[in-house]
């Protein structure tokens, strides 16, 4: 039962993330899955500082009519 069950959110696992292969072991997959996650964290990283450092217009009405 508690293989099934492993083996059944390994899968899920698998379908959430791109280039991952049917044959990939659970121990590469699970390393695909960290590293995939770590560079979206950095992207949001980076998004977030590029937002932060924004001076846009749409910034600007944002402050303007009171919203933060």
């Amino acid at each position: 039962m508690r293989r099934t069950r492993i083996s059944e959110r390994m899968k899920k696992l698998q379908d959430l993330f791109p280039n991952m292969d049917k044959q990939t072991n659970t121990a590469d997959m699970l390393d695909l899955a960290v590293d995939y996650i770590k560079d979206l964290q950095k992207q949001v990283q980076t998004l977030t500082d590029k937002k932060a450092k924004c001076s846009c217009t749409s910034k600007q009405l944002q402050y303007s009519n009171g919203a933060t």
